[in-house]
């Protein structure tokens, strides 16, 4: 797979964490306290992925990476500051405290995959072969994200 679908990838997973959390409902005021964080979050998160998306446009052109990696650390900034506002929420149940757990993972595990991306297009004027092996393994671990992030939200459901 290639940087820029695997870009694309780490574009559309945060994208669609947050529609997919979007019409989660929810019983516990713990449960609900941290569907309101990441709803909270919703819209910065669409934000910062459409500036990945639009600096990997401009990369395709420029073939400049820091763009794309400014992006990305952006991207990153967000999903690690909701990350954080959710590992700090209350979960008084035992189906609260494991749905927080695998979402406090799954964004740890998508901020991870970005990093390596960024790395993918920092290395692809120096070695390509790195390049692309990075950008694959940042797919399986975005990919390995969006699962624990689903299963997480489907937890909280």
């Amino acid at each position: 797979m290639t940087r820029r679908g695997a870009a694309r990838i780490a574009v559309f997973t945060a994208t669609l964490c947050c529609v997919t959390m979007g019409p989660v409902a929810g019983a516990s005021a713990s449960s609900k306290s941290i569907k309101a964080a990441i709803v909270g979050y919703g819209s910065k998160i669409e934000a910062s992925e459409e500036a990945v998306s639009k600096a990997v446009e401009e990369f395709k052109t420029s073939s400049d990476p820091t763009g794309v990696e400014a992006a990305l650390g952006e991207a990153s900034a967000v999903l690690g500051a909701l990350q954080s506002k959710v590992a700090h929420q209350s979960a008084r149940t035992l189906r609260v405290k494991r749905a927080k757990a695998k979402i406090v993972k799954g964004l740890h595990l998508i901020i991870a995959g970005y990093r390596v991306l960024s790395k993918a297009y920092e290395e692809k004027a120096t070695n390509q072969e790195a390049a692309n092996a990075d950008a694959a393994h940042s797919v399986a671990v975005v990919k390995s994200g969006k699962k624990e992030l689903d299963a997480g939200v489907k937890l909280l459901s």
